[in-house]
């Protein structure tokens, strides 16, 4: 780990650059600014011994965040994405119905409009039509039985909608929905 470490402090801003032979160079998204070398693309034709270890050690460190990420045991230190999600898929869950209540259209498919199953058949959908526009999810087939709403063998179309759309429009929808005094 310690050998890791100083693998990573060497490529640190401000440090030489391994292809360019020892001129200072700073970094942005991991390219030299000086020469321009891209330490996450393929290596370069002249890299010394020491800098292909350390660009070897970036790409294995590349690889093992990116199967922590598909994992979901990634983490902010205080969560991890599974645990995220599965909150996610349990406030959705609860919403639905009070969403229902108030004569908003939602449903859930085991296909996507065009008639596609989800993602090879492994996921549904649950698609909401709110006053404040259309917000979908995909859900695990595992987790089906949680949505008490509608199935539907076709969802209506998805209107393009991203998840940045659709955060601003659950959180516009919070004002339609009652106060706790019911107003």
């Amino acid at each position: 780990m310690a050998e890791k470490s100083a693998q990573v402090q060497q490529l640190g801003a401000g440090s030489a650059c391994l292809t360019c032979s020892g001129r200072t160079r700073e970094t942005t998204h991991m390219i030299c600014l000086e020469c321009g070398t891209d330490y996450l693309a393929e290596p370069p034709q002249k890299l010394t011994e020491n800098g292909l270890a350390v660009l070897l050690g970036y790409r294995a460190e590349v690889h093992r965040l990116r199967a922590e990420l598909a994992s979901g045991e990634a983490s902010d230190g205080f969560h991890t994405h599974k645990e995220l999600y599965e909150s996610r898929l349990l406030l959705h869950a609860h919403a639905t119905p009070a969403w229902l209540a108030k004569g908003w259209k939602v449903v859930k498919s085991r296909r996507h409009h065009d008639g596609e199953r989800c993602f090879d058949g492994k996921y549904f959908i649950v698609v909401a039509e709110l006053p404040t526009g259309q917000v979908s999810f995909h859900y695990a087939n595992a987790d089906w039985n949680l949505f008490a709403v509608p199935e539907v063998p076709l969802p209506p179309e998805w209107d393009g909608h991203s998840p940045a759309e659709a955060a601003r429009r659950l959180r516009d929808a919070l004002l339609l929905m009652p106060d706790p005094e019911g107003n």
